[in-house]
């Protein structure tokens, strides 16, 4: 064998030994990052696991949210509507009001004509010579005021009629009243007060 070759055989041993040294570290290193990498690679399922909980949580989250959203809506809707009917209720209330100052002005400005004409008449009483009327010397006077029982065609009878008093045909309890029987109610206290 030549002498070389004992040379290159020993550095081609000191090669593998120093390659192997190398490939061991190499090995090691590498296992290493193996084991690093299949932590990480466990720690990243953990994180999937989390995330995955967390997407769960989060749907769950806004799934409540829209339902939360539809009772807002429809809350705010049914306020809407309640307004709408209390708004309505005070103009209705409101309204009715007005008319019923309308008709107590009305009534007291009824009232006060009333009043005037009472105290006219009253007046022209105290004026009236009151000399004797009638047969035996007796003064009667009798004042009728058919207004004051209401419209012809809408005032009825009392439903507690006094039948002791002789009342036109038709005049009944819960009739109408109608001018034909206010005339003949009249003539009738003519006749017989014989004015």
């Amino acid at each position: 064998m030549p002498k070389n070759y004992k040379k290159r055989s020993t550095v081609n041993i000191g090669q593998v030994k120093a390659s192997s040294t190398n490939e061991t570290s190499i090995i090691t290193s590498l296992e290493n990052e193996v084991k690093e990498l299949r932590e990480m690679v466990n720690e990243l399922s953990i994180y999937k696991e989390i995330i995955k909980n967390y997407e769960s949580k989060i749907k769950s989250l806004e799934s409540e949210n829209a339902q939360l959203r539809q009772k807002q809506a429809y809350v705010v809707n049914k306020n809407n509507e309640y307004k709408k009917i209390l708004h309505d209720k005070v103009k209705n209330l409101q309204m009715e009001m007005e008319n019923k100052s309308s008709e107590i002005t009305e009534t007291s400005t009824s009232l006060d004509k009333v009043k005037d004409e009472n105290k006219k008449l009253r007046d022209a009483l105290k004026n009236i010579d009151q000399k004797p009327i009638g047969k035996n010397n007796d003064f009667d006077v009798k004042l009728i005021d058919f207004e004051w029982s209401g419209e012809v065609g809408f005032t009825r009878y009392s439903y507690f009629m006094n039948f002791d008093i002789q009342w036109p045909d038709g005049a009944e309890d819960g009739e109408l009243v109608s001018k034909n029987h206010e005339l003949i109610i009249l003539e009738q206290t003519f006749r017989r007060s014989l004015l």
